[in-house]
C-alpha cells in the first residue's frame, strides 16, 4: 500500500466510468496553464469539440498511531473535473448533445458515478490497496471560464476524501 497507489487506483476508477475516456484522466495537478487543459482534456469521441478532465490529485496525509509497529496514515485526495458547457442554448452547433443544460445534467450523473465507483471498490475499502475511504464530499460549481481561452466555459467539480493505509514499520536500534 502506498499513496501512488491509491491514486493509480482512483485514476483506473475514473477511467472505468461509463463516458469517460480512461486518456482524460491524469494523475497529479497539471501545470494549470489553460492551453494544457484544452489539449489535455480534449474528448476524442465528442462531435464538436469539447473539454472533459478529470485530475487525481493528492492533498494532504497525516499519521497516527495504530499499535506498538504501526501507524494509520490518512491520504486527503481531490479529484478536480472539467465538462464543457455544450448546451444549444450556448453553442449553436451543439444541437445534437440535447436540450439546455443537458451538459450539466450528463456531468453531475459522472460525478455521482465517480463517487460510487470509488465508494463500491474492494480494494479501496479493507482491502489490498487501502484499509477504510471516508465518504467523498462533492463540491460543484455551475460554470467556470477558463481563464485565457476565448468562449470556453465548463461545469466544474471537486470531489474530496481520504484514504486510510496501515504503515508498518520496524524498530531499529
Amino acid at each position: 500500500m502506498s499513496l501512488g497507489s491509491i491514486l493509480a487506483r482512483v485514476k483506473a476508477d475514473i477511467g472505468a466510468v461509463a463516458g469517460i475516456d480512461p486518456s482524460l484522466v491524469h494523475l497529479g495537478q497539471r501545470l494549470w496553464l489553460p492551453e494544457i487543459v484544452v489539449s489535455a482534456g480534449q474528448d476524442p469521441t465528442a462531435t464538436v469539440p469539447q473539454i472533459h478532465l478529470w485530475m487525481v490529485c493528492p492533498s494532504t496525509s497525516d499519521e497516527q498511531p495504530h499499535s506498538t509497529s504501526s501507524r494509520l496514515r490518512s491520504h486527503r485526495v481531490v479529484i478536480r473535473a472539467w465538462y464543457q458547457a455544450l448546451d444549444p442554448t450556448m453553442v449553436p452547433d451543439a444541437a445534437a448533445v440535447g436540450t439546455s443544460m443537458a451538459s450539466e445534467l450528463i456531468f453531475l450523473n459522472l460525478v455521482e458515478a465517480v463517487c460510487t465507483k470509488i465508494r463500491n471498490d474492494a480494494h479501496m475499502n479493507g482491502g489490498d490497496i487501502a484499509l477504510h475511504l471516508s465518504p467523498p464530499v462533492v463540491s460543484t460549481w455551475d460554470i467556470q471560464e477558463i481563464e485565457g481561452v476565448e468562449d470556453v466555459v465548463c461545469h466544474h467539480a471537486e470531489i474530496e476524501f481520504a484514504a486510510e493505509e496501515e504503515m508498518i514499520f520496524a524498530w531499529e536500534s
